[in-house]
């Protein structure tokens, strides 16, 4: 799936708007001072700087897939987006400049599988922060109760091509989360799309530890999945989809 832009890209499109909305009224509400550059590790098609970029923003962002990055910064031209991506690593990417908003709402900062991987994202996000910038993390956390959310399957669609995804967890060992993913295509005779992932698990009390690790960072509100703004939320040890704004706070 990772490996072919335009089925991930339908794959996530759905609440795209919502998200780049949550994020706009983010940046308005939380932010110090006004928000222009931003940028998104893990950004794969670019669906995100692309809506960002209609709202005004100067979007950048970067991934480890070439294929996504290529495919990003094709759409950012055809639109005639300010912006681009390029290939990085998010455990020692390297900036280019300084930014007033990061974001990584997907899950993303799951796929740094150790501490040492976590800290050294959080630390490289806060140098390249301006004062006052916004860092906005969004996770699904290992809640305390006996059940959680173990599998989630969506279909989408774009013109004639129809897609259909189950992300489910198959073992979770020394704090690491293996999960399947199957992607069929309903109206194709071609076989599912099978591949694995893994993501680091959290617990509300240890990615606060994790967060606070980095000290010119700081929590400054909470959301859940449902990208609604005016429905912030306290953290609690059975919270599962979690949204931390965390702001820069002076060197």
């Amino acid at each position: 799936m990772y490996q072919d832009p335009k089925l991930y890209d339908t794959l996530m499109a759905p609440g795209t708007a919502r998200e780049a909305k949550f994020l706009d009224d983010c940046f308005t509400e939380h932010a110090i001072g006004p928000v222009k550059r931003t940028l998104e590790p893990a950004c794969g098609s670019g669906r995100l700087l692309a809506a960002l970029g209609k709202k005004g923003y100067e979007p950048h962002g970067f991934d480890l897939a070439p294929e996504q990055v290529e495919y990003c910064n094709a759409r950012l031209a055809r639109l005639e987006l300010p912006g681009d991506a390029w290939v990085d690593d998010m455990q020692k990417f390297t900036p280019r400049g300084k930014y007033c908003a990061i974001y990584n709402t997907v899950n993303s900062f799951r796929h740094l599988l150790t501490e040492r991987g976590a800290r050294a994202h959080l630390r490289a996000a806060a140098d390249c922060l301006r004062e006052g910038g916004l860092f906005v993390v969004g996770l699904h956390l290992m809640p305390n109760t006996p059940s959680r959310v173990s599998s989630e399957t969506w279909t989408s669609g774009r013109g004639k091509l129809r897609v259909r995804c189950r992300i489910s967890s198959a073992q979770i060992e020394d704090r690491v989360e293996t999960c399947d993913v199957k992607v069929t295509r309903p109206s194709s005779s071609e076989p599912p799309l099978h591949s694995t992932i893994q993501l680091r698990t959290y617990s509300a009390g240890e990615i606060l530890k994790t967060f606070a690790s980095e000290p010119r960072l700081s929590t400054v509100a909470l959301y859940s999945f449902t990208y609604k703004k005016r429905r912030g939320i306290e953290l609690e040890p059975w919270h599962e989809d979690s949204i931390f704004v965390l702001r820069k706070s002076g060197e």
